[in-house]
């Protein structure tokens, strides 16, 4: 996985950060930028909405977050 976090994460947050990769990179292979900076925002989106329990988790899997 890409995201150092990822163990931290719930399985359903760990689907969405997956899914959200793929289009993110076969937009960028079929150069269709706008679609990429809409997946890039729903991936920021994501992260704000989740980033808390992922910082609690991750400092009870011994991150120093």
């Amino acid at each position: 996985p890409i995201f150092p976090l990822y163990k931290t994460m719930t399985i359903d947050l760990q689907q969405k950060l997956t899914e959200l990769q793929k289009k993110i990179q076969e937009s960028h292979e079929n150069r269709e930028f706008e679609q990429v900076q809409i997946y890039i925002k729903e991936l920021n989106q994501l992260w704000e909405e989740n980033s808390e329990e992922m910082k609690e988790n991750a400092r009870k899997e011994g991150f120093d977050v």
